[in-house]
């Protein structure tokens, strides 16, 4: 049975904060491990990588490429300004209220 002894509603807040103070430990400070390793452990620091993979700017499935501002309502309704295919990428700039074929 789980800690709060049920399922006979909300459990109260001090109660909560006890289980959660007895539990729970503060981190006391890093160690570097294998990857292998890290499964279930946080990050203390964001890793960061050396290079692009690919080095240059690529869209790696197909759909469409469009701007958030132009969604805010919905439905909504874009036309299509282009396309940007694998190596032919679209040429200038989207113009509000489109989308791009990816």
């Amino acid at each position: 049975m789980a800690e709060g002894g049920g399922n006979h509603g909300p459990m109260p807040l001090d109660r909560a904060l006890d289980i959660v103070r007895r539990v729970v430990r503060p981190v006391a400070g890093t160690e570097t491990v294998p990857l292998s390793a890290a499964l279930g452990r946080a990050l203390a620091e964001p890793i960061k990588a050396p290079r692009s993979l690919p080095p240059f700017d690529n869209t790696a499935v197909d759909g469409y490429a469009f701007r958030r501002a132009d969604i805010a309502s919905s439905p909504a309704r874009l036309t299509l300004a282009g396309e940007s295919a694998a190596g032919i990428p679209f040429a200038g700039t989207l113009p509000p209220g489109a989308a791009i074929r990816i």
